[in-house]
């Protein structure tokens, strides 16, 4: 996709763990539920409470049709699965919806902002890894793909997934029958998916192999994804160990951003490459988004003082963060960030994600 005055819009659709939150321990706690932040994620209110107010959801409700109900927006400490859609406007005039992630709760997430935003189609989808909250809702699919006889209704016909081999692996064992459908009991619908397997994370080493399917690498080496005109650059990050060895997901490029969502380090040749893209001038660097699950480091996860280093290495024209667990109250991180000397001394803004929150930019 050639750059230059294009509008892009990035849609959180989920930011917090894989337990999601609130969760469900911290509210049937006894002799009673003590933990702030879940208590005010299971809050029903919503944005026009004041206590909520927010810019987030920066677009009036487009609703499809009038008779479709306003969805209720949650507050802004309710966080499903990380998720987000990025959107762009294709050769033909249509907008492309590329989906990253299709964790446990992506199906609820796109019952609210798929509705909320008045998206209907997806048009390709990026997994980051095998774990349950970036591939469990893969079976929701079927909304999508499957012709329901009372409607008669098919959105579209098939979603081309983008996925490495090893995930791919996890992927068929976990769903033998989105994979091949004779393995299917005939109980219910499958979802019809396009798996565009590449081998772009060598497991143990993180060193980038050979891909069928991409069209060209980039100057660096790393892989690029050709998806429907948009170029997408393939590199790996540590997300933790699996028993001895590094674990590795999948962080994506894109133009305008670089989307990092379950990281505990990140290799030094994938620093270099996100830094390639942020030394020039502020208006011309990255967005980043970037994991960050509460104050300290976990196992697999950066905490916010590793999560704020990181950035300053990086150095984004300004940074989101994602990922958060039920340790980080939305209003009292954001004012950690705004007052955070490091931050401010090179400039560069600190935000906290939430779900529904959109993003528009020009590249």
């Amino acid at each position: 996709m050639k750059t230059g005055h294009k509008r892009i819009e990035f849609i959180f659709l989920g930011t917090g763990p894989s337990n999601t939150t609130p969760d469900v321990g911290c509210l049937t706690a006894r002799p009673q539920p003590t933990c702030k932040v879940c208590l005010l994620a299971a809050d029903s209110a919503g944005p026009s409470d004041p206590r909520y107010a927010s810019p987030s959801y920066s677009r009036e409700p487009k609703r499809s049709h009038p008779s479709v109900p306003a969805q209720p927006l949650p507050n802004k400490n309710r966080r499903n699965n990380t998720s987000a859609l990025y959107r762009y406007t294709h050769s033909d005039g249509r907008t492309r919806n590329i989906l990253i992630d299709c964790g446990k709760s992506f199906y609820e997430s796109a019952k609210t902002w798929f509705t909320h935003y008045d998206i209907r189609t997806i048009d390709a989808i990026l997994i980051t890894h095998d774990h349950a909250d970036a591939m469990g809702g893969l079976d929701d699919l079927r909304v999508w793909t499957y012709c329901d006889p009372a409607v008669k209704v098919i959105v579209q016909a098939s979603i081309p997934i983008y996925v490495s081999a090893a995930t791919m692996d996890v992927v068929a064992r976990a769903f033998p029958y989105l994979v091949n459908k004779a393995s299917a009991t005939g109980g219910g619908s499958i979802p019809t998916l396009d798996f565009r397997v590449y081998d772009a994370l060598h497991p143990g080493t993180g060193e980038l192999v050979h891909n069928w399917f991409v069209h060209r690498r980039s100057p660096d080496g790393f892989l690029q994804l050709s998806i429907e005109e948009l170029d997408v650059i393939v590199f790996p990050v540590q997300h933790g160990f699996a028993g001895s060895n590094p674990y590795f997901s999948t962080g994506f490029v894109f133009p305008g951003l670089t989307y990092i969502s379950d990281a505990s380090a990140i290799p030094e040749a994938s620093r270099k490459l996100i830094q390639s893209f942020n030394a020039g001038e502020s208006g011309m660097r990255q967005i980043l988004v970037l994991d960050c699950l509460r104050e300290a480091d976990w196992a697999s996860h950066f905490g916010y003082h590793s999560a704020i280093k990181e950035t300053l290495l990086l150095n984004p024209r300004q940074v989101y963060f994602t990922g958060l667990n039920h340790e980080l109250e939305h209003e009292e991180f954001g004012r950690i960030l705004k007052t955070h000397e490091g931050l401010k001394s090179v400039g560069i803004p600190g935000h906290v994600a939430c779900d529904g929150l959109l993003l528009s930019f020009q590249i």
